[in-house]
């Protein structure tokens, strides 16, 4: 299995008490999931050093693969490096385009994206970060651009409902950085 973030299943960091609030939970709803997942893995007899290792990623279904499958874990970042061989020294790219629904903190704890943004940012290569939303403190990269879908729309709810409208707005818009890329190329070619 995959996994995208690196945080503990249980804890103030993870599962429960760190994502439900993204995935519209109260923080009392974040509080009985919390111990949902402790009773789990008391009748399971899973003792504490075990509880420690087990991941959070995917709201604990990642532990779930692990407890009842055995399933491998293989961390995002290796995986787009080494399995997929995405990064600057491997590959010839001239622009990325990656993105996730809401660009916020958590996006910044090695989700798949930001693996990607990483990996380009200090290249001249063009970055497109395409989400739903973004908010909070994010870093500031020179080339990158972010393009959120929602600011097509009056309202979260118009967004989600016309979707493919913002994506199709948000592919306009980068074909446009493309096809100026490539004009720009062009030219200094034949200059």
């Amino acid at each position: 299995m995959i996994i995208d973030v690196e945080n503990p299943l249980l804890g103030i960091d993870g599962a429960s008490l760190l994502f439900s609030e993204q995935k519209g939970a109260t923080d009392e709803e974040a509080k009985e999931m919390e111990k949902g997942f402790l009773h789990l893995l008391k009748e399971l007899e899973i003792d504490d050093v075990a509880q420690d290792k087990l991941s959070g990623a995917g709201g604990g279904i990642a532990a779930a693969l692990k407890l009842f499958f055995n399933a491998e874990e293989k961390y995002a970042d290796k995986f787009i490096r080494e399995e997929l061989t995405i990064h600057p020294l491997n590959t010839d790219v001239d622009m990325i385009i990656t993105g996730e629904g809401k660009l916020d903190n958590q996006t910044l704890m090695n989700k798949g994206a930001f693996i990607v943004v990483n990996e380009f940012a200090k290249q001249n290569i063009p970055i497109h970060f395409l989400c739903g939303t973004s908010e909070g403190d994010l870093p500031e990269i020179e080339n990158m651009k972010v393009i959120e879908i929602a600011e097509y729309f009056d309202s979260v709810e118009d967004s989600i409902s016309k979707i493919d409208k913002g994506i199709e707005a948000a592919c306009r818009r980068v074909s446009k950085d493309i096809i100026q890329q490539f004009t720009k190329r062009n030219s200094q070619q034949t200059s």
